[in-house]
């Protein structure tokens, strides 16, 4: 085995301190300087600020889908109602633009709208489009909601320019 590294302090003190840390190091069985760092150790311990957890990271994959049916505008300015999977707010169904099927993909679509914003092969990569998208749809809905338009400016609010 190997020896553990050390380091070695030389530590100041006044006669009266001295003496104070070997009548309490001897009755211990402790050698004065194990005390010492024994001591130091123990006051990093009772007065140093304690390391701040990090805050929480969000896994937006984590997303609750629900089985249901939502209205969406298909390709040809048709509105139908499909059978899908939904967590506000999106949802999808089986199918292509031009509606449900069997035999394709996943089509996103946007709730509130009734838009379809994406397709792909597979349930996987529906929902992890889902998760990307979250925070831009969740910000321009808030947005909506507080009547913000683009940029900052209020909704029906001119643009004047000199």
């Amino acid at each position: 085995m190997s020896a553990p590294q050390v380091a070695h302090f030389t530590v100041v003190a006044t006669m009266e301190q001295s003496i104070r840390w070997k009548q309490v190091a001897q009755p211990a069985g402790r050698q004065l300087g194990t005390w010492i760092a024994e001591a130091a150790d123990a006051y990093i311990d009772a007065t140093a600020s304690k390391p701040t957890p990090p805050p929480p990271s969000y896994d937006l994959s984590a997303r609750t889908w629900h089985r249901g049916r939502f209205r969406v505008v298909l390709a040809g300015g048709n509105e139908i109602l499909v059978e899908g999977m939904t967590s506000h707010p999106f949802g999808y169904f089986q199918g292509s633009a031009n509606g449900p099927s069997v035999v394709t993909g996943r089509v996103l679509v946007h709730l509130p709208t009734r838009r379809m914003i994406a397709s792909a092969r597979t349930t996987g990569q529906i929902r992890d489009m889902a998760a990307e998208l979250e925070p831009a749809y969740v910000r321009e809905e808030v947005a909506a909601a507080l009547g913000i338009g683009e940029r900052g400016r209020s909704a029906g609010e001119e643009v004047r320019t000199a």
